[in-house]
């Protein structure tokens, strides 16, 4: 067995998530490779903050593990140290509480039951109580087959090498196995851009952002046909191979829940409840290789470029920022981010690499070949949302769009509607775990007296990267 330590960029991080899961499974990649490993006998453990790593990661990540085992590991930030709280009797934050659900790990509770699980803690922990093994514990011991838990009397949250190098959790990874072509597949995602694939079903696309999308998938042998109950799916595809054989060359057809007959093909589109289609996906579209949102936007080698055709001030702020959140992305995330100029910027050049813009279409020279299109524009003193459009200079932006040329590079838009509105993003937390943003998020300065009743407008851009309908725009 080969023992793989990732290191979550830096010995802190990101909590196993955003960055931190990238690199763990990056480096899952790299090892696999490396060692040659059985992709069926693939495992996840880790403590502490590892153990809530192991949660989220397995959560998201469940088919490319046979078994995983937390030990003194937290399940969210709601419950420890404390997660975002909006108010959501309002519009506005129910739509900034979904752009957090990607770190509610039971949304994905399902997604635990096909593979096994071992739970380790202290009783007498005083750093993650005991009570978060015991909640899962109680969520999933009843239902599932694959089920292990101890509890160490007395042990506080480090009781030596033991509560990382468990004999009876090594025995559970020693039996545990994954099935490529198990004919049953459920298969829950937040986020298909953070998750999109268990086994032969993928998750392409959400019928609503950052809501729990669910695949239940069953291969009927005798009739040679696959019945499929998606739940705020927009897009699905299926590896029908596994189902074939010399005897059976031809793969299944496909019946979708709410449909009378059935389907041939790999990729399916909804058009209505009852009706889907199979169709070619489209590589322009939303997909799980481009899905936003803004912290999406913020890999591929993201590259900054700072505006030079603002005022004084405006480019002086440009450049600051740039430097500011290189900077934190170096401390926190170990890792380098270049800084350029926008007359130095060739937007014909490295077109797979992401770019975070700084400014606006007045101040930023490389706004038009990389935004020009975008349905949102921003310029010194207005910001135009489609047809609509709001007359101040005092409102800051947070924004993901696609990078024209590019299947999967994005654009980050870091600016404002002058230079107050600038400025008021220099506060707005991204290079952290537990904060989240939706495709884009407007607001004034108001915002750090009034928290999200100072957000102007947030919003998901539609499945085509339009405007799209799911957004709010505060009109007090």
């Amino acid at each position: 067995m080969y023992i793989v330590a990732p290191t979550n960029r830096r010995p802190f991080g990101f909590d196993w998530e955003d960055w931190g899961r990238l690199d763990a499974i990056e480096v899952l990649d790299i090892a696999s490779e490396l060692f040659n490993a059985d992709p069926a006998r693939v495992y996840l453990s880790g403590h502490s903050m590892g153990g809530h790593g192991t949660w989220t990661i397995g959560a998201y990540h469940a088919g490319r593990f046979a078994a995983i085992a937390p030990s003194a590991g937290w399940r969210d930030f709601w419950s420890y140290g404390g997660g975002a709280e909006y108010d959501t009797e309002t519009e506005m934050g129910r739509l900034l509480d979904r752009a957090a659900n990607v770190s509610r790990t039971l949304l994905m509770e399902h997604n635990y039951f096909d593979l096994g699980v071992y739970i380790l803690h202290g009783d007498a922990d005083d750093n993650v109580p005991v009570e978060q093994a015991r909640f899962m514990r109680d969520q999933l011991a009843d239902s599932h087959d694959n089920f292990g838990y101890y509890e160490q009397p007395g042990a506080g949250h480090w009781w030596g090498n033991r509560c990382v190098d468990w004999a009876p959790m090594f025995a559970m990874f020693d039996y545990s196995r994954i099935d490529p072509a198990a004919p049953r597949v459920d298969f829950t995602t937040v986020d298909p851009g953070i998750a999109s694939k268990r086994a032969w079903v993928t998750i392409d696309q959400q019928l609503v952002a950052r809501e729990a999308s669910r695949v239940v998938a069953e291969y009927d042998r005798a009739n040679h046909v696959v019945h499929v109950e998606p739940s705020n799916v927009a897009s699905l595809s299926l590896d029908l191979s596994v189902f074939t054989s010399e005897d059976q060359p031809e793969a299944p057809s496909v019946q979708l829940a709410g449909m009378d007959g059935t389907l041939n093909g790999s990729h399916f589109t909804r058009v209505d409840e009852t009706t889907w289609v199979a169709s070619d996906a489209d590589p322009a579209a939303k997909s799980p290789a481009r899905n936003g949102p803004f912290k999406d936007a913020l890999r591929h080698d993201m590259l900054a470029v700072v505006g030079t055709a603002g005022t004084p001030d405006e480019n002086a702020w440009a450049l600051a920022k740039a430097r500011y959140d290189a900077e934190s992305f170096w401390y926190r995330g170990n890792g380098s981010i270049d800084i350029v100029r926008d007359t130095d910027f060739d937007p014909s050049a490295e077109p797979d690499r992401s770019v975070i813009l700084y400014g606006n279409a007045s101040s930023n020279a490389a706004w038009g070949a990389l935004l020009g299109d975008a349905p949102i524009q921003v310029a010194n003193g207005k910001i135009t949302l489609g047809s609509d459009g709001m007359d101040r200079n005092d409102l800051g932006i947070l924004m993901a769009y696609p990078r024209p040329g590019s299947d999967v590079a994005m654009v980050a838009v870091i600016g404002g509607s002058g230079i107050v509105g600038m400025r008021t993003t220099d506060q707005f937390p991204f290079v952290t775990s537990g904060v989240h943003y939706p495709d884009w998020f407007i607001a004034s300065p108001e915002i750090y007296l009034k928290a999200d009743a100072g957000v102007v407008g947030a919003g998901f851009f539609g499945l085509d990267w339009s405007l799209g309908e799911d957004f709010v725009i505060r009109d007090d």
